[in-house]
C-alpha cells in the first residue's frame, strides 16, 4: 500500500500516467541529475532535428552507399565488421545521408538506446529504419560527449523507463527528446569522451589478446590429441 501511495504522489506531481517511468532507479537518476554541478537540458533543446531512418528493401549490394543497420550501432562506435551497401540510385535517399557528428540511436530491440557518433570517414552513409538520427545544435554539447552520455547508465535508465515492458521495446523521437542530459563545460566533455574512448581501445586490445591466447591453446591441444606434441 505504501508503494502505491508513493506512485500516486509522483503521478500528481508530474502528471504522467505511464507507470513504467516511476521506477525508483529512474527517480533517483533524475534527482542526481538535478543535484549535479552541471546544467542539464532535455535532449530536444540540444538538437537541430531528429530523423527516422530509411525504410527500404534489403536489396544490398557490394558497393554504393554505406548502409548502417541497427546492429552496426554499438556503444563503442559504428561496427564496420558486417556492413552492407545500397544503390546510389535508391529514390529519395539523399535525405537520409549522415554528416560527420550526427548521432545514430537504435530505436527498437534488445539494444534499444545504443548510440554512436558518425565519424568523418562515414559521412554520406545512410541509416536504416530501426534507428533515429539526430543533429546537434553544437552550441552546448559535442557529439562525442553526447554519444558517451547516451550510452551511460544515467541516460539508459531513462530510456529503459521510456520503452516500457513490451516484448519488442521501442523508443520514439518524442521520448528521446524528453531525456534529461547533464551538460558540463566543453573542456570537461572532451575529457569524458577521451577517457571513454581510451577505455574502449584498451578493452579491444585485451579482447584481441584473449582471443589469441584461446587460439594458441586450442592449437596446442589439437596437437596433443593427435600425438604431435608431448603432454607436459
Amino acid at each position: 500500500m505504501i508503494s502505491t501511495l508513493v506512485q500516486l504522489q509522483l503521478i500528481e506531481q508530474r502528471d504522467r500516467w505511464d507507470f513504467a517511468s516511476y521506477d525508483p532507479g529512474y527517480e533517483q537518476v533524475l534527482g542526481l541529475i538535478k543535484d549535479s554541478n552541471w546544467d542539464y537540458y532535455n535532449l530536444s533543446n540540444l538538437v537541430e532535428f531528429f530523423k527516422y531512418g530509411a525504410s527500404i528493401p534489403a536489396d544490398y549490394t557490394t558497393e554504393g552507399i554505406l548502409f548502417i543497420r541497427a546492429q552496426n550501432i554499438r556503444e563503442y562506435g559504428i561496427d564496420l565488421s558486417d556492413m552492407c551497401y545500397i544503390s546510389d540510385q535508391t529514390p529519395n535517399i539523399d535525405k537520409y545521408k549522415s554528416d560527420p557528428g550526427d548521432i545514430l540511436i537504435t530505436r527498437s530491440g534488445v539494444n534499444v538506446g545504443n548510440a554512436a557518433a558518425i565519424p568523418e570517414n562515414l559521412a554520406g552513409s545512410v541509416h536504416g529504419s530501426y534507428s533515429i538520427r539526430l543533429r546537434l545544435l553544437k552550441v552546448k554539447v559535442s557529439p562525442d560527449y553526447l554519444a558517451v552520455a547516451l550510452n551511460s547508465s544515467v541516460i539508459k535508465t531513462q530510456i529503459l523507463a521510456s520503452k516500457g515492458r513490451s516484448a519488442q521495446p521501442n523508443i520514439n523521437i518524442a521520448e528521446l527528446g524528453a531525456l534529461q542530459i547533464p551538460v558540463p563545460p566543453l573542456h570537461i566533455q572532451e575529457q569524458i569522451a577521451n577517457e571513454m574512448q581510451e577505455a574502449y581501445a584498451e578493452a579491444r586490445r585485451l579482447r584481441t589478446q584473449a582471443e589469441n591466447l584461446v587460439f594458441e591453446a586450442n592449437a596446442r591441444v589439437e596437437r596433443m590429441i593427435l600425438g604431435e606434441e608431448e603432454v607436459t
